[in-house]
């Protein structure tokens, strides 16, 4: 018996970038009228997903997010179960990023957070950085992250690279340093995420069900990208969009309709409310 679903947003819940499907919605209400509890397992962090999911907070008991590193209830922006990267093994990476002129964002404490990029690297991410600068009041950029950290000893919950195209993407991740200290995985062709070594969408599902007694065997979870492969092999249902990369279609025991297809209600009418 399904007792919690975990679904990711994009590619998956989403129709498009921030495009909620009424379907979708109508769907988790129903499970949790039920007393399922629903899960919104994503890679963003809280200042840019407590705002996107507002409009169907009703339907959700909690958003893991991170690639969960860091737990929230909907509208309360004080983190539960953290774990972030130790600050000397985050400064050592943000100097190693800044070395090599890659975009790059941390997530602390639920904000965003990034070093003053150079004229060069503005010029040469100027399309994306444009579109990444659209979370108006959801970032905040310093003269040196590195001291920053040092000084305040906070952790990094998630580092977000970034590329110009998925084959810069692709030949920069095996160049990164003390690939031991990070669970290192993509939500998408062009990016890189990291988090401590061990944090992933599947401990995150782990942390919850022992705090709500729910076993891994009473877990549905749904994805698309690289980044949820941790949480469906953690579930015990596991189910792959029918966009979703066909390494995790091959890995998971159902395959469902596309995120445009309303793919996320579809698997919940036929596995949990049928």
């Amino acid at each position: 018996m399904i007792k919690l679903i975990a679904i990711d947003l994009d590619g998956t819940f989403f129709h498009a970038r921030g495009k909620v499907s009424p379907v979708n919605v109508r769907a988790l209400e129903k499970a949790r009228a039920k007393g399922i509890k629903v899960v919104i397992a994503t890679g963003r962090v809280y200042v840019t997903s407590d705002p996107i999911i507002a409009p169907f907070a009703q339907a959700v008991d909690c958003i893991s997010t991170c690639n969960g590193a860091a737990c929230y209830y909907p509208g309360n922006p004080e983190a539960f179960g953290r774990e972030g990267i130790p600050t000397e093994d985050a400064v050592s990476l943000i100097e190693f990023l800044e070395r090599r002129e890659v975009f790059y964002r941390c997530y602390i404490d639920g904000r965003i957070s990034y070093s003053r990029p150079s004229a060069s690297l503005l010029e040469r991410y100027r399309a994306m950085f444009t579109i990444l600068e659209g979370d108006a009041g959801s970032t905040d950029v310093r003269d040196n992250l590195a001291a920053y950290l040092r000084e305040t000893g906070q952790q990094v919950e998630k580092f977000f690279l970034l590329f110009p195209n998925p084959e810069e993407a692709k030949a920069f991740r095996p160049q990164l340093p003390q690939q031991e200290k990070f669970s290192i995985t993509s939500s998408f062709a062009n990016n890189i995420e990291l988090t401590r070594a061990g944090v992933d969408k599947g401990t995150g599902l782990a942390f919850l069900g022992k705090l709500w007694g729910i076993c891994r065997e009473e877990m549905m979870a749904i994805g698309d990208s690289e980044n949820d492969l941790a949480m469906l092999r953690y579930a015990g249902e596991s189910v792959a969009m029918g966009n979703a990369l066909p390494e995790l279609k091959a890995q998971c025991k159902h395959v469902t309709l596309k995120n445009t297809e309303d793919g996320v209600a579809h698997i919940i009418e036929k596995l949990v409310l049928s």
